[in-house]
């Protein structure tokens, strides 16, 4: 499975680089422990950063349901950034 889906984020730099990203931070997290994912942050260096009280899965679905309508602006406003890039580059 690892050479079809690699799982180790700091293995894949170029991956990230020049994109936008958000990160949510679990803090009962056993797939991704806390120390771990505070790596990643300092790794990914994301623009915006949630932070749950709850465990891998209820932290996904708690951040959806608390920020849903943080993370749709910071989808389009990322959508906006890369079409104008596109645009200037004509």
């Amino acid at each position: 499975m690892q050479e079809v889906l690699p799982l180790e984020p700091l293995g894949l730099p170029a991956r990230f680089k020049g994109k936008d990203l958000g990160m949510v931070i679990a803090l009962k997290d056993t797939t991704v422990p806390y120390k771990n994912q505070l790596e990643l942050q300092k790794f990914w260096r994301p623009q915006v950063v949630y932070e749950v009280s709850s465990n891998h899965f209820w932290g996904i679905m708690r951040t959806w349901l608390s920020y849903q309508n943080s993370i749709t602006q910071f989808f389009i406003d990322a959508s906006k950034r890369k079409l104008k890039e596109l645009g200037a580059g004509h």
